[in-house]
């Protein structure tokens, strides 16, 4: 995906290896997975200057110890539809934000903080109404 800035020249891809794929290539040396995936992003796009990047950077989600494996959690098919409204409801007093119940950019960093303004916007309806 295009991962560049808005403004900049310099141009930015990001892409995901998956599944049996990730664990493949996760036996390679680093080299080898460097030109792996630069090929194949390079022969995807027929662009021969993608398999000399300015610079590469990895990160291999399956090695970090928090997120088991993933960089964002997802629910089963339906599941928000079944079950949204309860999950957004408070209870207790807590209120429930996070990328997984965002509305948009759902599993990224932007719906985590979409999210959290989601729900800092209803505790200030919610005070507002209680003066």
């Amino acid at each position: 995906m295009d991962n560049s800035v808005p403004g900049n020249a310099q141009g930015v891809l990001t892409f995901f290896v998956y599944g049996h794929d990730a664990a493949r290539i996760r036996g390679l040396d680093a080299g080898a997975r460097q030109e792996l995936l630069l090929s194949e992003i390079a022969g995807r796009l027929d662009d021969e200057r993608l398999r000399q990047p300015v610079d590469f950077i990895e990160f291999d989600w399956d090695a970090e110890p928090h997120t088991g494996g993933c960089f964002s959690g997802s629910f089963a098919v339906g599941t928000m539809h079944v079950y949204r409204d309860a999950l957004l409801a408070p209870w207790k007093g807590l209120r429930f934000a996070g990328t997984e119940t965002a509305d948009i950019w759902n599993g990224y960093f932007e719906g985590a903080v979409r999210a959290g303004e989601r729900e800092a916007a209803a505790l200030v309806d919610e005070l507002a109404a209680a003066l």
